[in-house]
């Protein structure tokens, strides 16, 4: 019953949160028109304790940070405007990947959130966690016993860099390549090969690709 009530007022308080940021986030665009606006909860870390602040970093740039509001059951709640390249320079185009840093101090450097997400303007709504969970997703699918190709699916969030979705396969992975329909092209990721070999740097909730193993 406690643990229902404590839920219940957790969803309640985010709602209201939500609803009195609206304002807040339309100032903002009025502003930023091309700004991005990242809200949702957080989960606390392993030693139960709730981040004061929350840092959206692009490429080690800050293009932004706002404090973390309690609520019930140890979440937190944030909302937060990430700059665009147009008003700091470094900060957000269209597709870059955002890092989410949780702080619990004036001089903590912050530990990573667990989860990341492309900028693009507008409102999204991103829950965050310093730990790594099921949510985070995993490429599911069959792979040969030894060397050749296989079928594989993502099952996380989109926007998820490459180097983190190919690290939840447990073979050697030479490539992965995805056939873009729009472009009617393949988008290919190569580990350890020149940045510029690879285009295939994010990956999308569904992608279905063609994994080389060895």
């Amino acid at each position: 019953m406690r643990s229902t009530l404590v839920a219940a007022i957790a969803i309640v308080a985010g709602l209201a949160l939500v609803a009195s940021s609206g304002a807040s986030a339309s100032r903002a665009h009025a502003q930023e028109a091309d700004a991005s606006i990242f809200y949702g909860f957080i989960s606390p870390g392993e030693g139960g304790a709730t981040p004061l602040k929350v840092r959206a970093t692009i490429s080690d740039v800050t293009c932004g940070t706002d404090e973390v509001t309690p609520l019930a059951g140890g979440l937190g709640f944030y909302v937060l405007t990430v700059a665009a390249a147009s008003t700091k320079a470094g900060c957000g185009e269209e597709g870059a990947p955002v890092t989410f840093l949780l702080l619990s101090g004036e001089v903590d450097e912050g530990t990573p959130a667990a989860q990341t997400q492309a900028w693009g303007p507008g409102t999204q709504r991103l829950d965050l966690s310093p730990v790594p969970d099921a949510t985070f997703g995993t490429f599911v699918g069959e792979l040969p016993t030894g060397p050749g190709f296989g079928v594989m699916r993502w099952t996380g969030a989109s926007a998820t860099p490459i180097e983190q979705a190919a690290a939840t396969i447990p073979r050697t992975v030479e490539s992965i390549s995805y056939f873009h329909v729009s472009t009617q092209s393949y988008r290919v990721y190569a580990p350890g090969a020149p940045a510029f070999v690879s285009s295939y740097l994010l990956v999308d909730r569904d992608d279905i690709v063609f994994v080389r193993v060895r």
